[in-house]
């Protein structure tokens, strides 16, 4: 009755359920951040987990993710 609903139109998938409505492309998509990246940490414990990548944006090229060359990283 208030589970989830998938559904899918053009190049976008949506997620709903009653706390809220998430889009995302169904076109993979990759940015290599690789030459900029300065630390990884992963925090692991019981029941969850968090993993931490420190950039290097000293020229202001992550300011603005979704645009420019950065449209992978939108949010």
């Amino acid at each position: 009755e208030y589970g989830l609903a998938i559904a899918h139109h053009g190049d976008y998938c949506w997620l709903s359920n009653p706390s809220g409505v998430w889009r995302a492309k169904l076109t993979e998509e990759s940015l290599d951040l690789t030459a900029a990246v300065l630390s990884v940490r992963q925090e692991l414990t019981k029941g969850a987990g968090r993993l931490i990548v420190e950039l290097n944006n000293n020229e202001g090229q992550y300011a603005s993710p979704g645009e420019g060359a950065v449209v992978a990283g939108a949010v």
